[in-house]
């Protein structure tokens, strides 16, 4: 019933209370799962983001951790966050703050146009990864009740991290780095950023070997959602690096 009323609608955000808008099939997992989809990620958040902070977040989809960043920075502080998803970022910008910088960018390890890979699952899977984008299809159908899932390709603009934020003169604190896949040549695009940046949250889909060194090699460690060093290195997981001390 609810795919076949699948409609824009305003929910309250549960952990801002702030409108939030979605489509009440495709972004189900928000208002359906609620806060307990983000409870591990979300106390990490609140250790790792004071007030007046700059957060870069790489893959924001329609905002819902936006404005969970939003509210940890305050009025003094800068929130950027890059969508390259039209349709998510239509929602993404009814959601953010005006003072947000919404940026129509996939990121990566340069600057041009690269080929983007989208579905009709709500954009959860959209990546510059064609095989991540296919990966989960079979999965994903059966949740949302379709026999098969279109897969689209679109040119987006692809920036790097040090470009955007040498452009608006920011250096963010803290990074969250959702990719879907493409996380190492995100995280090869932000040389500069990471010297300056104490803590990063990185969904560690793809490389997971690559991506632990590249951060090791900045001198950040890694934790687990719960806070805890991980002993070892692990994949498919939202995986938090802090600058060691």
């Amino acid at each position: 019933m609810l795919k076949r009323l699948n409609f824009e609608y305003e929910w309250k955000h549960d952990i801002t209370g702030r409108k939030f808008s979605l489509m009440t099939w495709l972004h189900k997992g928000y208002w359906f799962h609620g806060s307990q989809r983000e409870a591990s990620e979300l106390r990490m958040y609140r250790k790792l983001i004071n007030k007046g902070d700059c957060v870069f977040e790489i893959g924001g989809h329609i905002g819902y951790v936006t404005q969970i960043f939003e509210d940890l920075v305050g009025a003094d502080g800068k929130v950027l966050v890059a969508e390259p998803t039209l349709n998510s970022r239509y929602f993404l910008e009814k959601n953010a703050r005006d003072n947000t910088l919404v940026l129509p960018f996939a990121m990566a390890d340069i600057d041009g146009e690269m080929e983007f890979y989208t579905d009709e699952l709500g954009g959860f899977t959209n990546s510059l990864v064609r095989g991540f984008t296919e990966s989960p299809n079979n999965p994903l159908s059966g949740s949302q009740q379709n026999h098969k899932n279109q897969i689209s390709k679109v040119t987006v603009e692809v920036k790097t991290v040090d470009s955007i934020c040498e452009q608006h003169s920011v250096s963010p604190s803290f990074l969250k780095i959702d990719a879907e896949g493409s996380e190492l040549s995100v995280l090869k695009g932000a040389k500069q950023v990471l010297q300056n940046a104490r803590a990063l949250m990185v969904e560690v889909s793809l490389n997971h070997k690559e991506v632990f060194k590249l951060l090791a090699e900045y001198e950040f460690i890694a934790l687990d959602a719960e806070g805890v060093a991980l002993g070892e290195i692990i994949a498919g997981y939202n995986i938090f690096f802090v600058k060691r001390n």
